[in-house]
């Protein structure tokens, strides 16, 4: 795919946008012009464009945030997905990661849920965890957890296209 330009813009009612932590937005010129706004000074971005939506904006599971979990086992993720002879359900420790939102196919009857890919967190065998956001409630919401989560978001950033790909994800 082509790389495309983006640029960061301000939503009128999110006035900390741009503050660390806060969600970046980034769309083409035309689509930020299109919503009645002014793309940011020196916030240009090369991005493939398969990282953007129909409307010329990127999408929230197109970021990669870097999290903190506090305390081992407050969280569980599969290594493959549920309902698999592989698969196997594991706690997340604590420590630094980098996470994904994504839909996985747990169960065939019950279609893709939303999960969180915890990058790195599968301590046996290396590799990822996808933690299911309905398993608690204060992942329900994610990007936003309650302050008082064991887990904390320490920033975010584009995903290169190439960290995208993962088994049982769906497009």
């Amino acid at each position: 795919m082509a790389n495309i330009t983006v640029y960061q813009y301000r939503v009128p009612d999110q006035p900390g946008i741009n503050l660390r932590g806060s969600q970046p937005r980034y769309g083409t010129r035309a689509a930020i012009e299109r919503i009645g706004q002014a793309p940011l000074p020196d916030t240009a971005l090369e991005l493939d464009e398969g990282l953007l939506d129909a409307n010329g904006f990127t999408r929230h599971e197109y970021l990669t945030y870097r999290i903190h979990i506090k305390h081992s086992h407050a969280y569980a993720g599969w290594t493959v997905p549920a309902g698999t002879s592989a698969g196997a359900r594991l706690p997340v420790m604590g420590g630094d990661y980098d996470a994904r939102l994504t839909e996985r196919m747990f169960d065939p009857a019950s279609g893709a849920v939303r999960c969180l890919r915890v990058v790195g967190a599968n301590q046996r065998a290396g590799g990822d965890l996808w933690v299911r956001l309905d398993d608690t409630a204060e992942l329900a919401r994610f990007p936003e957890v309650p302050v008082d989560a064991a887990l904390v978001i320490n920033g975010r950033r584009l995903s290169e296209p190439g960290e995208l790909a993962a088994p049982g994800l769906v497009e």
